[in-house]
């Protein structure tokens, strides 16, 4: 072992240890931490070589070059001599070997022993019980032999076996029911290995913090295609009270698996977002918020020339309108899923209940006094689903504080009010059946948005939770809609064809832009305090 080591300088001599990871001999420190970080361990101190780690490291202290393979074999060998004191992934990797090589049990014998067997972990006991040996497998053959002999051929046993018809009518019965039961086997395999496809190559390929203008830390994430380039980016804007890394996963799993860029965030005190938990103290700056991350990710070189998509669901709808209009030729459309963008003329609460609210808005925010009812139970139809969102701790489910209920009925007025504004490419959906947002807000803004290229669907029966409440079969028929919408409005641009949309935008900003910022209306426009008529808890759920 001593001469894995180069010269040790004289004032390291008394505190320096053997297996030590300082002043190992050029390219070893790599190796160990190769070891380290893929078949070995992590745990203990990383100051100090693994036992097995010195056994790997010392294949290499003689004068020749590395070889990856000289170190593979090695392993295995080891591995195979003493599976206890050998790598974590000796499991796997003996499955992965049984599965190619078509036998049960890996065949232990004397071609398998290490090449330095004077190391305590290379201890190899042959033991003729053992059934990785090669004494127990014989046994084990011959048994199967001998089993084999005695069993009657396919033609013997039609000619012995099923002599009466009764006896071929039941042969038959239990044939069928063994393939029946085969290909459920083969069905549920099939869907199992899809899953873990969906799994591993869908997954979270992106998730960290970011800060926002004030310093608050805030979460976000994305899925991306397995091993293909982004078709073109789509930004979550999530509900009030959900969050990305969980509700949404499944939409972003899917739009990923269809070869889309997905990418979300957890507004400011909303999933795994810090801040007060659902506290929006200012529309505006949750609108900023997903502005300035999301456009630092279409500004990577790799997304430049991408499409860029917003999709939105209830509140979200909400905000992936006020970044269109804070930005009018950016994005390049938008699905609108249930969107609060209207307050209904069923629930408008009278103005002097805005007005009381409004009178303690600044005494007590943070409190929840917004009466409400169960959104869950209202939005989301399938009881299953129902309960595994209930059951996700990362959605809010108390009631809305003051000042937040206050800010989104302000801004459902203030985006009603902007709807002839309304200028990109949309799909609006939305369930018939939804209580939670009423249908004839998507209505409203199909009819009176300005946009040359809009489309409305909405779904008989269906309530607000489109993709995520619905059954199985429902669920299918809204991503496929979405994704044909999506598929038929990606393209490559160039930056001349970005600089021609951003050079035909208006060049001053709305009256309403300038003096309110791009969420909160006039207060003096409606004749009462606070320029509402909408109620104050209908829409603050989602």
């Amino acid at each position: 072992m001593a001469h894995m080591y180069k010269e040790i300088p004289d004032a390291a001599l008394e505190t320096h240890k053997f297996g030590s990871v300082h002043y190992l001999l050029s390219g070893l420190p790599t190796i160990n931490w190769i070891l380290r970080h893929t078949l070995l361990p992590k745990s203990g101190d990383h100051k100090i070589i693994r036992g097995h780690a010195i056994n790997l490291l010392h294949i290499f202290d003689v004068p020749q070059k590395f070889k990856v393979m000289s170190l593979i074999v090695e392993t295995i060998k080891r591995t195979a001599a003493d599976q206890k004191r050998s790598c974590g992934y000796a499991r796997q990797i003996q499955e992965l070997i049984n599965s190619k090589m078509g036998t049960g049990t890996y065949l232990l014998d004397k071609e398998h022993m290490p090449i330095y067997p004077d190391f305590e972990d290379n201890t190899v006991v042959m033991n003729e019980d053992e059934p990785s040996s090669m004494h127990a497998q014989a046994k084990k053959e011959k048994a199967k032999a001998e089993k084999a002999a005695r069993m009657p051929t396919t033609e013997e046993a039609s000619q012995y076996l099923l002599k009466s018809k009764q006896d071929q009518l039941g042969y038959l019965i239990a044939s069928t029911l063994r393939i029946e039961k085969g290909l459920a086997t083969l069905t549920q395999n099939q869907e199992s290995l899809e899953r873990i496809l969906e799994q591993k190559f869908y997954d979270l390929d992106v998730k960290e913090y970011v800060r926002n203008s004030s310093g608050v830390q805030l979460f976000t994430c994305g899925w991306l295609p397995a091993s293909t380039s982004p078709r073109a980016l789509v930004f979550l804007c999530h509900g009030y009270g959900m969050e990305c890394s969980g509700f949404m996963r499944a939409c972003g799993v899917r739009l990923a698996a269809a070869g889309y860029g997905v990418f979300g965030m957890d507004y400011e005190g909303h999933g795994k977002s810090m801040g007060t938990r659902c506290y929006i103290r200012s529309f505006h700056r949750l609108v900023d918020d997903c502005d300035r991350f999301y456009k630092s990710i279409c500004g990577l070189e790799e997304y430049r020339s991408k499409s860029r998509f917003l999709y939105g669901e209830s509140m979200g709808g909400a905000v992936a309108l006020l970044l269109h209009r804070k930005d009018p030729t950016f994005w390049d459309g938008a699905v609108l899923v249930a969107p609060m963008c209207k307050i209904s003329e069923k629930v408008k609460p009278h103005p002097l209940v805005i007005t009381a609210l409004t009178q303690v808005e600044d005494i007590i925010p943070r409190w929840k006094i917004v009466p409400t009812k169960d959104v869950i139970d209202a939005a989301f139809k399938d009881p299953d689903k129902r309960e595994q969102i209930r059951k996700n701790k990362l959605i809010y489910q108390d009631k809305p504080r003051l000042k937040t209920a206050l800010e989104m009925l302000r801004t459902s007025m203030y985006v009603e009010d902007s709807l002839s504004k309304v200028k990109l490419p949309f799909l609006v959906l939305h369930g018939e059946a939804d209580t939670v947002t009423d249908p004839e807000v998507s209505r409203a803004l199909y009819e009176h948005a300005a946009s040359t290229d809009k489309a409305i669907k909405l779904y008989p029966g269906m309530w607000h939770g489109l993709t995520a409440g619905e059954p199985d079969e429902n669920v299918e028929a809204v991503f496929s809609d979405i994704i044909a919408w999506l598929n038929a409005r990606r393209r490559v641009w160039t930056p001349e064809e970005r600089l021609t949309k951003m050079l035909a935008a208006p060049k001053k900003p709305d009256i309403d832009e300038k003096e309110h910022g791009s969420t909160r209306p006039r207060r003096q426009r409606r004749g009462f305090l606070c320029g509402l008529t909408g109620r104050t808890h209908h829409h603050s759920e989602m």
